[in-house]
């Protein structure tokens, strides 16, 4: 009986050490694709940030040449009609 007891009692804790093992394989790789996910996100984040600004600036260069376009245009329009006054 007490040899029954034995094999059993064995076959119990090396099915726990497997459950156990297998558990905790299962957290590493969670914990390590929590972490990859992280990294992601501060990147993205970081990235994302950097686009903004630059199409901030993008923005900004957009309106400085529209204003020159209608400056130039305006005087265009001016030489022009000093033209057809003149000649």
């Amino acid at each position: 009986m007490s040899c029954l007891k034995g094999a059993v009692h064995r076959k119990l804790v090396r099915f726990f050490e497997n459950s156990r093992d297998q558990w905790k394989a299962k957290q590493r790789k969670a914990k390590a694709n929590e972490k990859r996910l992280k990294n992601r996100v501060r990147f993205l984040e970081n990235s994302k940030g950097q686009i903004k600004q630059r199409v901030e600036e993008l923005e900004t260069e957009v309106a400085r040449l529209k204003a020159r376009e209608q400056a130039l245009e305006q005087a265009a329009a001016l030489l022009e009609k000093k033209e057809t006054t003149n000649g």
